[in-house]
């Protein structure tokens, strides 16, 4: 019984979000090109992790986090002048590293063509 409210439940959701046009998942297939991001394993510290960057020809672009941080893991955006699958590939294959993806673009996508019936206007109060 409970997986059958569950799953209704969800499908009133997908339902609404369709309506309101929120359709398209937030984050695209598209990716900064030659751009990763890089979690290496716990352990390896930031200077460590830029020498492994540094040795395959990789800079740094950012650092996301470091092990005295929040996640307790140096995180780093690399740059190369190589593809992003060539550095992944690379990388992957190292122990220091524990994982590394394609830096993908966030984007959030809403269709406001839709006349949306009904919606209260903005009122903007006078300065």
């Amino acid at each position: 019984m409970f997986k059958i409210i569950i799953t209704s439940t969800f499908l009133i959701c997908l339902q609404l979000f369709s309506m309101l046009g929120v359709t398209e998942t937030a984050f695209s297939e598209d990716s900064i090109e030659n751009q990763i991001i890089v979690r290496f394993t716990k352990g390896v510290g930031e200077s460590d992790a830029r020498a492994i960057a540094l040795k395959h020809d990789m800079r740094v672009v950012d650092v996301i986090d470091s092990p005295k941080n929040k996640y307790g893991q140096c995180i780093l955006i690399l740059g190369s002048t190589r593809s992003t699958g060539e550095m992944i590939n690379t990388l992957e294959e190292l122990e220091e590293v524990d994982s590394c993806a394609p830096n993908f673009i966030n984007q959030s996508k809403l269709d406001t063509g839709r006349d949306l019936g009904g919606q209260w206007p903005v009122q903007i109060a006078a300065a």
